[in-house]
C-alpha cells in the first residue's frame, strides 16, 4: 500500500531522545533543589515539611532510574545500528 509510513525508531530520532532525556534530568534536578530549599524554611514535623520530604524522596527514586534509562537508550541505538548495518528494515526504521 502506498502512502503508509513505517513506524519505529530510527537513528535520526536519537537527537530527540537525547534531548528528552536531558530535559527529564534537568526537571528532576531543579525540582529537587526547589523542594530542598523549600523544606529548609519549614518547621519540622508539620504537614508541609512532611509533604516536601515525600516529594524529595519521590524525586530521588526517579533519579535512581536515570542510569537504567540511559542504558536502554544506548542499547536501542546499538541495536538500531546493528540491524541497519545488516540490511534489516530497509533503512526505514527498526
Amino acid at each position: 500500500m502506498k502512502g503508509k509510513k513505517k513506524k519505529g525508531f530510527t537513528v535520526g530520532n536519537l537527537g530527540s531522545v537525547a534531548l528528552a532525556f536531558v530535559v527529564v534530568v534537568i526537571v528532576i534536578g531543579v525540582g529537587a533543589t526547589i523542594l530542598s530549599q523549600l523544606q529548609a524554611t519549614q518547621t519540622s514535623g508539620t504537614v508541609a515539611y512532611n509533604t516536601t520530604g515525600y516529594g524529595l524522596t519521590s524525586l530521588s527514586t526517579m533519579g535512581q532510574w536515570l542510569p537504567l534509562l540511559a542504558l536502554v537508550i544506548i542499547a536501542t541505538l546499538i541495536i538500531a545500528v546493528v540491524v541497519r548495518s545488516f540490511g534489516g528494515g530497509g533503512g526505514a526504521g527498526v
